[in-house]
């Protein structure tokens, strides 16, 4: 018998990182703004390469939360289908 892979971890943990990384990425956005008010310089949120990796680990984890909710949803279906149809006894698995 295959070890069942727990999906919705997967997706929570990328959903927290995308979480922190949004809140990380709207953050850099209002400092840079005021930055830039303040100097009458000019600033973007793609700057420099670290402004840039922020931005794509945060689609990424997005993306990949998505996936993992997919492939959670998927996998609960076949255990149900496996088990006749009884979604409580997958339930139970997951209790014991």
């Amino acid at each position: 018998m295959k070890k069942k892979k727990h999906w919705g971890f997967f997706a929570g943990l990328c959903g927290v990182f995308a979480f922190y990384l949004t809140v990380a990425f709207v953050a850099l956005g209002l400092i840079l703004g005021r930055i830039e008010a303040e100097t009458n310089g000019q600033a973007n949120l793609f700057g420099t390469w670290w402004q840039v990796a922020i931005f794509v680990l945060d689609l990424l984890c997005v993306l990949g939360m998505a996936a993992f909710i997919v492939l959670s949803v998927l996998s609960r279906k076949r255990m149900a289908k496996v088990n006749g149809g009884d979604v409580m006894e997958v339930a139970d698995e997951k209790a014991v």
